[in-house]
């Protein structure tokens, strides 16, 4: 046992010694070392689980184990990395991305990304419910984008954005939807650009929320 898994469990390298991999939990069966130790398996283990430590806390290790020869003997040789901060990140960022679609769908507020530079576009889930876009498609291109607007829409958009790309000034506006049925549906589109470090413009970023129900309150 080296100084680091044995700091890392929270025991002495020589308390490790006398130990058997189950007295801290370690999740590999019997049956998988007795068929890693008889060479009827090729490979390694690797899986990720959680350790108990000396103190009775635990930690995420990812583990991976193997059976190799050393003098003359075959000996299993396992390795531990310990990924609990890794996770514990993970699981803030999946609760950030949770709460975010929770609030978008509740606001009827989607957003996008277009990146120039490697011509990658984003449009987050509620965007795609306002715009009636499956999301499992491939993003549509500019020029497919334009074509979900009435007529004058598409003109203003396509301006904006030439606008904003030409000389990075920002827009807000109301922009209807086309409809094949003749329901009228408008989105609130703002939109401002990208700039890279150097200040380059490098591509669009922006918003769009459902203000069907003020626009007909106007009308």
């Amino acid at each position: 046992v080296n100084p680091a898994l044995a700091e890392m469990l929270g025991y002495s390298q020589d308390e490790m010694r006398g130990m058997h991999p189950w007295d801290w939990d370690l999740r590999f069966t019997r049956e998988e070392i007795d068929a890693m130790a008889a060479g009827s398996t090729e490979g390694c283990i690797l899986l990720e689980t959680r350790i108990r430590r000396k103190d009775g806390t635990t930690r995420e290790v990812e583990v991976s184990a193997t059976v190799t020869e050393f003098k003359g003997e075959r000996q299993f040789f396992c390795m531990c990395h310990d990924i609990t901060e890794s996770k514990r990140t993970e699981e803030a960022l999946g609760e950030s991305e949770a709460k975010l679609k929770e609030a978008q769908r509740v606001a009827h507020i989607g957003n996008w990304e277009w990146n120039a530079t490697n011509n990658t576009i984003f449009w987050s889930e509620e965007l795609c419910r306002l715009l009636n876009f499956n999301p499992n498609m491939p993003m549509p291109n500019y020029k497919e984008h334009l074509k979900l607007y009435a007529p004058e829409s598409m003109e203003r958009l396509d301006a904006a954005v030439k606008k904003a790309l030409q000389g990075g000034e920002p827009y807000d506006l109301d922009l209807e939807l086309a409809s094949p049925d003749a329901t009228r549906r408008w989105i609130g589109a703002r939109g401002e650009v990208l700039r890279s470090g150097d200040g380059t413009i490098i591509g669009l970023r922006g918003t769009a929320q459902n203000i069907t129900e003020r626009k007909r309150n106007e009308e």
